[in-house]
């Protein structure tokens, strides 16, 4: 193959990647989306580039002023703000009510809003730390402080989403379709230092929706159950010859085997419509299979997790408060999100970390936790350095 043939042949790749993107992006337009967080960031980045793929979409944050800007200046035709504090969950309810009213539909959530607050564990009172997981407020709270601390960070990273979750999911269940995104974070994957209750919720909301995706995706947790005679197509056991020997299994049964594979992971399984067991006969194989289907769980509604590392939003905060474990890895943008999420939302892909590396850095170390106390010392000199650059490029009103 020539260089002229390799230089084409990846132009063609790369087209049919784009083409395909268009083509996934296409299925959005009409679509209705929520989205919080929205008035500035990831959420932000996420609500424009849904409307340009021509979704309907709704900004949710507590600042109207802002949130009502982010809105305009997408186009009040396809977008549509609504003020509300997340861990209220009385404007949630209203949320959907006026969402369905304005665009009749919803089938996209992007559960994005946030909250942390850094710093050592044993600075905060006890009740008050506990609080920010069970969401109860503290007895002995030292403060407004320690008070707003609690009522907000467990709320707003996973109370929050849960609570939305469930109820948009009652409305996408009798649709038979859509997308719930939850936006949670590397220190969800790994626990950070300085931020114990912000890495505890966002475990807790990568949980919830692994979980929340078995439930409500039959099509890919459904099973075949085998009735009838077992047969060699099915169970892989060698046919004797006439002769008494062994001999190999032909073709077609291994067709079969493949057929049972392929259908055991649900791909056939599409075939039941209805609630039930519907029988589903396999060529050239003696056996049946049937698809069972719960009465009660409709097919199509994906639930995802996209996991940031540090994004270069307000967010982040004053740099020399941020961990130097945080700042070890890359600095991702509120595109670079927002991206991740659309691809969620198209593709139907369970999990996405950003960068990828960094998902894969923290999968070892929470699986090796020898490996991630061996490393520490060295990315925490590496996100020092990276600090003094970012703090530099902020100087200089540069991009970090």
């Amino acid at each position: 193959m020539t260089e002229g043939d390799t230089v084409e042949s990846e132009s063609s790749a790369d087209q049919a990647k784009i083409a395909g993107e268009k083509v996934a992006r296409d299925r959005l337009i009409g679509k209705t989306a929520i989205i919080t967080g929205a008035s500035a960031g990831i959420g932000l980045s996420v609500a424009r580039k849904l409307a340009e793929a021509g979704a309907n979409v709704v900004l949710v944050a507590r600042g109207r002023e802002k949130l009502d800007a982010a809105a305009a200046s997408i186009g009040l035709e396809r977008a549509m703000s609504f003020a509300a504090d997340v861990s209220h969950f009385d404007s949630l309810r209203e949320l959907l009510r006026a969402a369905r009213e304005r665009f009749g539909r919803i089938d996209i959530l992007v559960n994005n809003a946030g909250l942390n607050h850094r710093g050592p564990a044993v600075g905060i009172s006890p009740d008050t730390l506990a609080a920010i997981i069970t969401t109860n407020r503290p007895q002995n709270a030292k403060s407004m402080a320690d008070e707003a601390y609690e009522g907000r960070q467990a709320e707003v990273n996973l109370t929050a989403p849960v609570f939305l979750s469930r109820l948009v999911a009652e409305h996408m269940v009798q649709q038979g379709a859509g997308s719930i995104i939850n936006v949670a974070s590397l220190a969800g994957k790994i626990p950070v230092k300085d931020e114990a209750a912000y890495s505890a919720s966002k475990a807790g909301l990568r949980a919830f929706g692994r979980a929340l995706a078995m439930e409500l995706d039959p099509i890919r947790q459904g099973s075949m159950e085998r009735i009838g005679c077992r047969t060699s197509a099915l169970r892989g056991r060698r046919q004797r010859d006439k002769t008494g020997g062994t001999g190999a299994m032909v073709g077609s049964e291994r067709k079969n085997r493949h057929k049972v594979w392929r259908s055991s992971r649900g791909r056939v399984g599409e075939r039941a419509g209805l609630a039930g067991s519907v029988p589903l006969p396999l060529l050239d194989c003696k056996a049946v299979l049937y698809w069972s289907k719960p009465s009660n769980v409709t097919f199509g509604v994906r639930v995802s997790t996209v996991c940031p590392g540090p994004v270069d939003t307000e967010f982040l905060g004053a740099l020399e408060h941020v961990p130097d474990i945080v700042l070890s890895q890359p600095m991702v943008t509120p595109d670079d999100v927002a991206d991740a999420v659309l691809a969620c939302i198209t593709s139907g892909k369970r999990e996405v970390s950003l960068p990828a590396l960094s998902g894969l850095l923290t999968t070892l170390g929470y699986v090796f936790p020898s490996l991630a106390a061996a490393l520490h010392p060295l990315l925490e000199r590496r996100g020092a350095a990276n600090r003094r650059r970012y703090v530099a490029a902020r100087a200089a009103g540069r991009a970090v």
